[in-house]
């Protein structure tokens, strides 16, 4: 048995060598006239084509499909042309799609990176696949100086300074009013902020032993404090934004004026 073995494994390993050694002839036959149907037109097709993008398009001029996609056009802002980088290099915003040596001649014009690739494909009647920002966020500057993921969130700081230094700022999280036909009356801007006052009660006294309890010990001066803040009632207080918005919306929901001004 185990020379038969041996045997049968010999001539397989044989057999093997001479099949490796003449390899198998394969041959296609093609019926032109079998189920024959038209070639898309659109099969024939470039993808994001730095010739195109730097004006020398002619030898392009015949194709019917173009795409203009990837990490770029993620986070396209089409209103300032600015785009990131992503994994490609080192997930930074810049200008690199309206000012990168392969994008020469373009303008800074809103959504100026798409235009040359779509109009060329307008010309010579081809299709566009254009990637479009869906992603909820898009590239905000065009600082070029790093991740942008690092930025934290004092961003705007450390990113768009200009955009935060103003004498004052505008905040509409003051909210809106309806009519009682569901038709907008007012929209209202906040014009001041709550600020917190923290308080810190602290209270020592001499104290005592446990089996002579009395009533002169700091918890109950604690709570006696606790108490007077409770009862204490807040004046209001008014100024000339308040006292107009009270004055000018009461006619405006109710009819009539305030009593209070």
């Amino acid at each position: 048995m185990r020379i038969s073995r041996w045997l049968l494994g010999a001539l397989l390993a044989s057999g093997s060598a001479a099949l490796a050694q003449q390899p198998d002839i394969v041959h296609f036959d093609i019926d032109a006239q079998h189920d024959a149907r038209p070639i898309s037109r659109f099969i024939y097709g470039v993808n994001q084509c730095d010739q195109v993008l730097n004006k020398t398009d002619a030898a392009f001029s015949k194709i019917t499909f173009t795409r203009l996609g990837g990490n770029r056009l993620t986070a396209y802002n089409w209103t300032n042309n600015a785009s990131n980088a992503g994994n490609d290099w080192h997930y930074q915003n810049d200008e690199f799609l309206v000012s990168s040596p392969q994008c020469k001649g373009l303008g800074d014009a809103p959504g100026e990176a798409n235009v040359p690739l779509i109009e060329m494909a307008y010309r010579d009647h081809a299709a566009t696949l254009l990637t479009i920002p869906m992603a909820g966020y898009v590239s905000a500057d065009k600082e070029g100086d790093g991740d942008v993921r690092n930025s934290g969130a004092n961003y705007l700081a450390t990113r768009e300074r200009q955009l935060i230094d103003a004498e004052f700022a505008l905040n509409e999280g003051g909210g809106g009013r309806l009519d009682q036909s569901g038709e907008p009356l007012a929209l209202t801007i906040q014009a001041g902020e709550k600020f917190p006052q923290d308080y810190q009660l602290e209270v020592t006294n001499p104290g005592g032993h446990s089996s002579r309890p009395t009533r002169n010990n700091a918890i109950y001066h604690l709570a006696g404090g606790l108490l007077k803040i409770q009862a204490y009632q807040f004046p209001i207080e008014t100024n000339d934004i308040t006292v107009q918005f009270f004055t000018r919306m009461p006619p405006q929901l109710y009819g009539a004026p305030s009593p209070m001004f």
